[in-house]
């Protein structure tokens, strides 16, 4: 039995997705308006959202803030960043439900990717596997998720 599930291809898969979710269950619990730099984030996601709805692409000046003379944020940080969350956001109908899991998210998919990198660089998956749980829950990575 033990044989069978760790031979199958999906384990490290699973086994990385439950450690996401386990490392990023207290963050929905958290009230994220009081953490970091969640305004600045929030800022941006509805900025690029009002930005496209009114036809302006790509969005790298949002010329409705600063009374009217524009803000641009997005020239410093990248704007893919807020697409994600933008289409959370409209299944969601919440900015902060849809940070919270592009947070979600990017841990998995982080793992995920460190998972394949160290696999296709050693052709082990245990050492891949363990890796990609070492990277997920590095302390700098838990700290700086929000």
């Amino acid at each position: 039995m033990l044989k069978k599930v760790r031979d199958n291809k999906y384990t490290p898969y699973i086994v990385i997705i439950l450690l996401g979710i386990i490392i990023c269950f207290p963050l929905f619990t958290l009230n994220i308006a009081r953490t970091g730099e969640y305004f600045l984030h929030a800022f941006r996601i509805v900025s690029v959202k009002e930005c496209i709805a009114d036809g302006v692409f790509p969005p790298l000046i949002n010329y409705k803030h600063m009374n009217g003379f524009g803000y641009g944020i997005n020239i410093f940080y990248g704007i893919f960043t807020t697409y994600i969350p933008i289409l959370i956001s409209y299944f969601t109908n919440s900015i902060d439900l849809s940070i919270k899991i592009f947070a979600l998210l990017s841990v998995i998919f982080s793992g995920i990717t460190m998972y394949w990198f160290v696999h296709n660089l050693t052709k082990n998956k245990t050492i891949g596997l363990v890796s990609a749980l070492i990277y997920m829950s590095a302390p700098y990575k838990i700290t700086n998720i929000v």
